[in-house]
């Protein structure tokens, strides 16, 4: 019942308009520029296709970490809005006497793989950063791989989280 009320005083507004208000509202779209010629005024709202969607750079970004030490990454990504995070187990191939010159206890290590736009990468690094510095157990390494080409609009849409 609500339904059709707000219908019908929609309608009641449109019917309201003489037709003298409406083509002064259509009018008032267009301009003329210092030559004479007639331009269609953008909207404050009209945005182009390359604004809306431009295209920046990807990075796959790649962390190793000690087991149990991925969630706070990946939280901390996810709500940097980097749509894309993988985490994998992983295990180091380096003999033993090695671990203990280091000082590594465990050779478990968690992997965690994001796509990450080039422009967002400074914040994503200073927060890297700040985890390795807690810590001997939060310390892990990061690099980034860049990605030179991608096949479809679609599939970037989705790394990017820009859909």
């Amino acid at each position: 019942m609500e339904d059709k009320k707000k219908v019908s005083e929609v309608e009641v507004k449109e019917q309201k308009a003489t037709p003298s208000e409406k083509l002064d509202k259509f009018l008032s779209r267009f301009k003329k520029n210092k030559k004479g010629e007639i331009e269609v005024k953008k909207k404050k709202e009209d945005v182009t296709y390359e604004q809306e969607n431009k295209i920046e750079k990807l990075k796959l970004l790649c962390i190793i970490v000690n087991k149990n030490q991925s969630s706070f990454f990946i939280n901390k990504l996810i709500e940097m809005n980097i749509s894309v995070v993988f985490d994998s187990y992983g295990k180091g191939s380096a003999p033993r006497d090695i671990y203990n010159l280091l000082g590594e206890e465990s050779n478990q290590k968690d992997l965690i793989f994001a796509f990450v736009k080039e422009s967002e990468y400074p914040n994503v690094k200073e927060m890297i950063e700040t985890r390795f510095g807690v810590s001997k157990m939060a310390k892990g390494i990061s690099f980034t791989i860049p990605l030179d080409s991608m096949v479809g609009v679609i599939m970037y849409k989705f790394l990017t989280n820009s859909r």
